[in-house]
């Protein structure tokens, strides 16, 4: 007890460190079938969102924060982050969002974790989420090396180093083909997955030879607001590594 560790329960909008009040015995748990109920969390969502499917006549009422199984990105992607024509998983076959918008209001919502069930299907269409476990780290062997200039200088360091980037599954073309909005909602997901790994961070900074910061401040703001550190990595480390 009072050790601190790095808390992360993404769904709830918790992430940072805390610090460990107590341990208690775990209750009886009575037998049968099914899966078990290992936890119950309370708590106001600060964003309730509207997702519309296609061909949907009711919309589905969802945290802007709760992860939805995207087609097009291989991944679980925060709904408030889906694009209208997305597309998602559901029963029945792939489907498209229709449309999707905040509410404008809170409301006080549960999260259950069940033991060894982290998948789920919801509503009579059988969409599919992820309820996150939430994880607990002292650190991370990986390290994601972040900054100005993915694909001349992010990626060359972090191959060099041994590091890893923040994926997009993307060529250079593609990416550039994207707008300002696409490009920060795909890195932003995939940067929350990183931090989720409890991955270290270290920053090449902003690039002397293009003033253009790209997505180098959305993704220290997030860090920061997490009290995740970043290191700097310094420039005569950069140099002897990539030249630039």
């Amino acid at each position: 007890m009072g050790e601190t560790i790095t808390l992360t329960l993404s769904e709830m909008g918790i992430e940072g460190s805390a610090q460990v009040l107590g341990i208690e015995p775990c209750p009886s748990v009575s037998g049968g079938n099914g899966s078990l109920v290992t936890g119950r969390f309370l708590h106001s969502s600060g964003e309730v969102m509207e997702l519309r499917l296609a061909g949907q006549a009711e919309p589905i009422g969802v945290t802007a924060i709760h992860p939805i199984y995207s087609v097009d990105r291989q991944s679980y992607v925060p709904a408030g982050e889906l694009f209208p024509g997305e597309t998602v998983a559901t029963l029945s076959g792939e489907t498209n969002v229709a449309a999707i918008h905040s509410t404008g209001h809170s409301q006080a919502v549960f999260n259950l974790e069940i033991q060894g069930q982290h998948v789920f299907r919801v509503t009579e269409d059988g969409l599919l989420v992820h309820n996150d476990c939430g994880t607990t780290s002292v650190g991370s062997e990986q390290t994601t090396i972040i900054g100005n200039g993915q694909y001349s200088r992010v990626v060359p360091f972090a191959k060099a180093t041994g590091a890893r980037t923040i994926e997009n599954g993307m060529t250079e073309t593609d990416w550039e083909k994207l707008s300002s909005r696409e490009r920060y909602k795909l890195n932003d997901g995939n940067l929350r997955e990183r931090i989720r790994e409890g991955d270290r961070f270290r920053s090449l900074g902003p690039d002397g030879r293009n003033r253009k910061l790209d997505l180098l401040i959305a993704e220290m703001n997030r860090l920061r607001e997490r009290g995740i550190p970043v290191e700097e990595v310094p420039q005569d480390e950069i140099l002897n590594v990539i030249g630039r």
